[in-house]
């Protein structure tokens, strides 16, 4: 979340370089002009549309056909990010955020809406990343990267650089891929909650997005050069969950990619119809919106000023309690997902490919803000109760005693605590949402005798969250130059290239 931030500010730069007169490729329903960076040889096209705008009467619908262009279309320039819902910085004072996060909180001037400098809900794009000179027949293997941000933030523009650096240096390690990120509906333009939604047959429609580029991949990226039968599917934290959701849909039939890798995110367990939380979200929505008289509220919300869905989405996210951090994520509707993750895993009905699922060693740093007003043991129980049904709850908090030293960032003595009870909640939520999920995926998958690997990234710059959520993107995609970046580079790449991120390349010096 907070490196998006990050990641946007380095989006200036990656347009240094360009070259007059970029590569052309021509598809069914357009030919798309990209431009090449001749300072590291990577070739870009930009806001390449896979599916029709969803706006209109096409809002809360499933991804409809790409419309047909005339002429050269410009794939230079960055096109529109998808619609924000309230960052979850927004409600945390921007004093704690200087002073713990070294941030600092941005707000626009309507209470509640991200700032954003260019978002709309014509979204539906992809950004394509080529080494120079790749044409048509190379078939490059392809790595699709959905972006994280808890389901309601998060943005494409963010990968510009990111993308460059890691086919740069694919290049450079002698297994050259390409690489694909998706833009898809967050928030309630794609994870609407309710069994209304359920009913209308228009849940998961973010996900429905991912698919749908997928989709387009194994359509049209031929045409770039890539192979549509060696694509990996990938993203972080969100974006990770988001992948494992691809893993599952349809109980695992016909997916469109050959490995997965799931970067601090897989299974949120969940009820196998919606709970009375996300409900009770949707009925509050349509409430502010003057939807809640309508016989059928789904058609009245198509109906909406955006404004007006985008203002009222800041009165019903809060992300102060642990049911707000997964409230925008895939339901089980019998259909996109025929049933819980959890049960479809014991099932063996998922996508029997290769994967990689990692965590950072600090999974529950950098959340502590969201529950910084918890500070005894009251608060703690009742935080717990949010997070564990209540017959587990003497047993759970036993296992975390209220000790600083066995807190995590791990390894930091008494030092580092906001609150009395932070180390020791970040401990559990770590282990909860990260750590027990992707020992539970793996175990399913070798069950399977499925080939799987597990990594753990314990590379620590900041004492005060330790190795974080999200620490690991920046090294990643390049944005340390350091060997810990390299190496973490290059097991993706070569995961992308072989199916084996231990696999030797003809690494050039860095």
């Amino acid at each position: 979340m907070m490196l998006n931030f990050l990641l946007a500010c380095l989006q200036a730069s990656a347009s240094a370089g360009a070259a007059v007169g970029g590569p052309q490729v021509a598809l069914e329903y357009g030919t798309f002009l990209g431009w090449t960076n001749t300072s590291n040889g990577v070739e870009l096209f930009l806001g390449l549309p896979y599916a029709a705008p969803p706006v209109g009467d096409k809002r809360l619908r499933h991804p409809a056909p790409v419309n047909s262009f005339q002429g050269v279309q410009d794939a230079t320039r960055q096109k529109a990010d998808c619609m924000q819902a309230p960052s979850a910085l927004n409600p945390i004072p921007a004093s704690l955020l200087e002073d713990f996060a070294n941030i600092s909180a941005t707000t626009s001037s309507r209470p509640g809406v991200v700032q954003t400098a260019n978002t709309s809900e014509g979204c539906l794009y992809v950004n394509l990343f080529r080494p120079e000179g790749t044409r048509e027949g190379a078939k490059l293997p392809v790595l699709f990267w959905i972006y994280g941000g808890g389901g309601i933030n998060g943005r494409i523009s963010a990968y510009v650089l990111p993308g460059q650096n890691i086919v740069q240096t694919s290049v450079e390690n002698g297994q050259p891929i390409i690489f694909v990120a998706v833009n898809y509906r967050m928030s309630i333009w794609g994870f609407l909650p309710g069994q209304e939604v359920i009913d209308a047959g228009v849940s998961n429609l973010g996900i429905l997005d991912q698919r749908a580029a997928l989709d387009w991949v194994q359509k049209y990226v031929a045409a770039f050069g890539g192979d549509p039968e060696n694509v990996t599917v990938s993203g972080g934290s969100a974006g990770a969950i988001c992948t494992f959701f691809q893993l599952l849909m349809y109980g695992g039939q016909n997916a469109p990619f050959k490995r997965a890798i799931l970067k601090s995110g897989s299974l949120v367990p969940m009820a196998p119809s919606p709970a009375a939380y996300p409900q009770a979200r949707f009925d509050k929505f349509v409430a502010l919106v003057g939807c809640a008289e309508a016989v059928d509220k789904i058609s009245c919300l198509r109906g909406v000023p955006n404004e007006l869905l985008a203002e009222s989405v800041g009165n019903t996210t809060f992300w102060w309690t642990i049911k707000d951090l997964v409230l925008y994520a895939p339901q089980v509707d019998g259909w996109t997902l025929p049933d819980t993750p959890q049960n479809l895993l014991r099932q063996g009905r998922f996508a029997k490919v290769p994967i990689i699922v990692g965590d950072v060693m600090d999974e529950g740093a950098g959340f502590e803000a969201f529950w910084c007003n918890v500070t005894d043991e009251e608060g703690f129980e009742g935080w717990m109760e949010n997070l564990y049904v209540k017959g587990r709850l003497k047993r759970n908090s036993a296992a975390y005693p209220q000790d600083p030293a066995q807190g995590s960032p791990f390894g930091t003595g008494n030092l580092y605590q906001l609150t009395p009870q932070t180390k020791r909640m970040n401990a559990i939520f770590g282990d909860y949402l990260f750590v027990a999920a992707r020992r539970f995926v793996l175990s399913q998958y070798t069950a399977q005798g499925l080939p799987a690997w597990s990594y753990l990234y314990g590379h620590s710059r900041t004492a005060w969250y330790g190795a974080s959520h999200g620490s690991d993107i920046a090294s990643l995609f390049g944005l340390l130059k350091d060997q810990v970046s390299r190496g973490m580079m290059t097991a993706y790449i070569s995961f992308v290239t072989t199916g084996n991120p231990n696999a030797c390349c003809s690494t050039k010096s860095a």
